[in-house]
């Protein structure tokens, strides 16, 4: 009678080898899933912070850092558990991460929520019960990942580079078949940081690589990279060469504060230029009603300017970015084109029927909606 193939694992057990071999490739899956859910949130980041800003409990921008911050976490816990390095350290961590957002999500369970939780970005959305089962069948994973897996195994530098690049490959190959949505710049920056990643995992299979200041900058770097592609909203606003036809604005609505419905109380309204089928305006619609009702603004304070081409499309714009409707109009689309010059969505703070200041996409902050609407709360 033939003797089983066992050796010894991390705890000094003897443990049959197709068990060790089952664990580590489990603990390689599980950083493949790390990675892609990492990805999927990235190319949808803007509604990932939407839906941490909808809980109305912190600023839009400290989401918006949050957001980036857990994306970033995710990618370097996958780049840990394929790289094989600190066994068990990477397992602690993966557990007390699972452990935390499924914590989350039993709180969003019981304030009654069941929109997507945004676990797998737009690509695959999951209510919080349904998360919370895939956390649940997860956890036993881990737990024999780092009861029975190879602490001494150390994933070859080219299968590391090559596991880690995977996600955001398949990611833009959905794209490409049209069973993800993904804009060209968003396929770019993806390919960018996993590249990043993937040179990483190369360095990780060197000895050197465990000095803590070289950990400490391979940590950062994919962090500090996805706020440099796509910084927190409100984070810069640059004025030069602004894409705005004030004097088109002016005279399309000499007196826009009785447009579309009661004028506001404070005479100051956010004029909001959107086009239906704009995802970047879908984002910002979505970010406005979230700051209005956390703040309680004067609903009559925000206008949405449409082409009038769209007239059709808007009740699905307000349905699809989950808004209330607010007051709005449609103007002549050249008109519209002429005011925005091509580039939308741009948000206009008016007062007294004069434009105080001009926002395009993403510069626009919480804070200065509320201090312009309401100066007496900042």
């Amino acid at each position: 009678m033939s003797t089983p193939d066992t050796s010894h694992n991390t705890l000094g057990n003897t443990t049959p080898s197709w068990l060790r071999n089952t664990a580590t490739t489990l603990k390689v899956l599980l950083g493949l899933m790390f990675l892609f859910s990492a990805a999927t949130k990235f190319i949808s980041i803007e509604t990932f912070e939407l839906y941490l800003f909808s809980f109305h409990i912190l600023p839009l921008t400290l989401c918006s850092i949050l957001a980036r911050l857990a994306i970033g976490v995710e990618l370097l816990l996958g780049l840990w558990l394929i790289s094989g390095r600190w066994h068990r350290g990477a397992c602690y961590v993966t557990l007390l991460i699972l452990l935390f957002f499924t914590l989350f999500l039993g709180y969003v369970l019981l304030i009654g929520r069941s929109d997507s939780c945004n676990c797998f970005g737009e690509l695959l959305p999951l209510t919080p019960a349904q998360s919370i089962l895939k956390n649940a069948l997860i956890i036993p994973l881990v737990l024999i990942v780092w009861k029975w897996g190879v602490a001494e195994w150390h994933c070859q530098w080219w299968m590391a580079s090559l596991l880690v690049l995977l996600p955001a490959i398949l990611l833009i190959v959905l794209a490409l078949y049209g069973k993800a949505s993904m804009r060209v710049i968003d396929a770019q920056f993806l390919a960018i940081l996993f590249a990043i990643l993937a040179i990483e995992a190369l360095i990780f299979s060197f000895h050197w690589s465990q000095r803590w200041w070289i950990v400490l900058l391979l940590a950062l770097t994919p962090i500090a990279t996805i706020f440099i592609q796509v910084p927190p909203s409100g984070w810069f606003h640059l004025n030069e060469g602004e894409h705005f036809d004030r004097t088109l604005y002016q005279s399309s609505f000499p007196s826009s504060s009785t447009i579309g419905g009661p004028a506001p109380t404070q005479h100051r309204q956010v004029v909001a230029f959107f086009s239906a089928g704009c995802t970047y305006c879908l984002h910002t619609a979505q970010m406005l009603s979230s700051v209005q009702q956390r703040h309680n603004l004067d609903t009559a304070a925000f206008l949405y300017v449409f082409p009038d081409r769209q007239v059709s499309n808007i009740d699905k714009f307000y349905a699809t970015a989950q808004s209330p409707k607010y007051r709005q109009t449609t103007i002549p689309i050249n008109d519209w084109i002429g005011i925005v010059q091509g580039q939308f969505p741009v948000v206009a703070l008016v007062d007294h029927d004069t434009i105080h200041q001009i926002y395009p996409y993403g510069t626009l902050s919480e804070s200065i909606i509320v201090q312009f609407l309401n100066p007496t709360q900042s």
